[in-house]
């Protein structure tokens, strides 16, 4: 083998190394936590967002409730509320994306209250960053309904995101 090659092999394999760890890292090989229950009535203070989710106003909406999360509201939580399931990151979506609360709240100055209902729910926790999260979540979370003779929809979806290398996803079960 050439010289050239060689150096080549050696550089493909150390990236996959290095991709492999960060993937893990970042909780990329956890396995989702299942669960049905009956999700309380939350409000969540943000804004609403019609759109593609690559529009950098998308993810604007985020860290603004990141900010408002450090300021003064350190007992909200992220989350986005998803009116409607996409398939590929150039759907439109409509969403509400802010800060949950169990307890209701008045809204602020450029801000609204959404209320979320009392609701049975499949819950999906995922122990890894949201960047990792298992490929096709949804659907393992509707095959879960399944085998548990459970009728769900994908939408409306609340997403939760609790801590950096964690998130929930709420589901409704349809009764």
């Amino acid at each position: 083998m050439n010289k050239k090659l060689l150096i080549w092999i050696g550089v493909i394999f150390f990236t996959a190394v290095l991709g492999s760890f960060a993937y893990q890292k970042l909780g990329g090989f956890n396995e989702p936590v299942y669960k049905v229950k009956v999700a309380p009535t939350f409000f969540m203070l943000g804004k609403p967002y019609h759109g593609i989710l690559a529009d950098k106003a998308f993810g604007q909406l985020f860290n603004d409730a990141e900010n408002l999360k450090s300021g003064r509201f350190k007992n909200g939580l992220v989350a986005g509320y998803f009116y409607n399931e996409t398939e590929k990151g150039t759907d439109t979506i409509k969403a509400f994306i802010g800060l949950l609360f169990e307890d209701s709240l008045t809204p602020i100055k450029g801000y609204s209250v959404l209320r979320i209902d009392q609701r049975k729910v499949i819950e999906a926790t995922v122990n890894a960053h949201f960047l990792v999260a298992p490929a096709n979540i949804y659907e393992k979370i509707k095959a879960f309904g399944k085998d548990q003779n459970l009728t769900v929809k994908a939408s409306p979806a609340l997403e939760i995101y609790p801590k950096e290398r964690q998130f929930v996803i709420q589901i409704p079960v349809v009764e």
